[in-house]
């Protein structure tokens, strides 16, 4: 697909800036905050989950999707103790540095090499990037993985891209196809985020560009989710797009009193389907799905 061609001088700014991030990270992880608290809540989970789903001893069907948890297990596997723990949080910094890189990418193709420049060092030096490295949590990996799809795009598919997109789109669209998915086998949320992408690609191209250039992206991504979604139905015969966890999404925003955390509302489910219906993940799902098209047929406009 080609690379961006930069000067030397930029090479060297971009190179700086990708060095400065690294190791403000690592002094954090390493030296600033070596011990913090023993994971707990989320974090625990994740570590727990991680290991469980790697070595194939699940006892029951994982919410999220499984990007993170083999991160996290494959590292077990090598690691244990507090050598887990640093090994981890070194693959965080590694991500995130990536993700200033993807960001100075999309900042350098959509509005020039000062904004980038800028944008780079913001990133490198933001005090909430650089904590996040240390918890055990998704946001890390899905914010490298979401951004670069994000860059590979700008620069491939965006009309006045890279101009090797002429001769190798198919091999720039699936590459964005399967960075998104792996992004959404991270966190779920970006799951319909291709259709936006679809979209702009019709108003930009037309519909020729969009058939030339979107359909190998949502071939590409629809590849990576199945083989998830496989394993579910094999080992629990549920239907996961993705992630678990759509249906219960959806009867939170249909629910007339707001939010509510995961406690209360599985409360609110016992009462009307039975305290039995929580321990199957395919009845809990249908049951949610069930009880929110209710109150959105009921009042569709409320």
């Amino acid at each position: 697909m080609g690379v961006p061609s930069w000067s030397r001088d930029e090479r060297v700014q971009v190179g700086a800036v990708l060095a400065v991030a690294l190791t403000a990270r690592l002094i954090y992880v390493l030296a600033i905050n070596p011990t913090p608290p023993a994971p707990g809540g989320d974090d625990l989970w994740y570590i727990d989950s991680g290991y469980l789903l790697i070595t194939n001893r699940l006892r029951a069907p994982v919410p999220c999707g499984p990007m993170y948890l083999l991160y996290l297990g494959a590292l077990r596997l090598v690691f244990d103790g507090d050598a887990f723990l640093v090994a981890a949080r070194i693959g965080h910094s590694l991500m995130d540095t990536a993700t200033v890189l993807f960001l100075y990418l999309i900042a350098r193709r959509l509005f020039g090499r000062h904004a980038a420049l800028l944008t780079g060092a913001v990133t490198a030096l933001h005090p909430v990037m650089i904590m996040t490295t240390q918890r055990m949590a998704s946001e890390v990996q899905f914010m490298a993985l979401f951004t670069g799809a994000l860059a590979l795009y700008t620069y491939y598919l965006e009309p006045g891209g890279h101009r090797e997109v002429r001769d190798e789109p198919y091999a720039a669209s699936a590459a964005v196809g399967v960075v998104l998915g792996l992004a959404a086998l991270t966190r779920a949320v970006i799951l319909l985020f291709p259709a936006v992408l679809l979209s702009h690609l019709s108003i930009k191209r037309g519909l020729r560009g969009l058939i030339r250039l979107g359909l190998p992206m949502a071939v590409a991504f629809a590849l990576m989710l199945s083989p998830w979604t496989l394993y579910n139905w094999a080992k629990w015969r549920i239907l996961v797009i993705g992630a678990q966890g759509a249906s219960a999404n959806l009867y939170l925003g249909a629910r007339e009193e707001g939010w509510a955390g995961p406690s209360e509302v599985d409360a609110e489910l016992a009462e009307v389907v039975g305290e039995e219906t929580l321990h199957s993940p395919a009845a809990t799902s249908q049951a949610y799905m069930q009880l929110a098209l209710e109150r959105i047929f009921k009042d569709p406009f409320g």
